[in-house]
């Protein structure tokens, strides 16, 4: 693998980086609701 190849590779994961942040700020969020609604069930 050439130093180029990874900058190209690297730069893609930057590039996705950004979209990939906001899918994991849903899923996080969906997450903590989950949590927040078996909580309300047990009481």
């Amino acid at each position: 693998m050439k130093q180029s190849d990874s900058c190209k590779i690297y730069n893609k994961l930057c590039n996705n980086s950004r979209s990939d942040n906001r899918f994991l700020t849903g899923a996080v969020f969906v997450l903590s609701k989950s949590i927040e609604l078996k909580k309300e069930m047990k009481k």
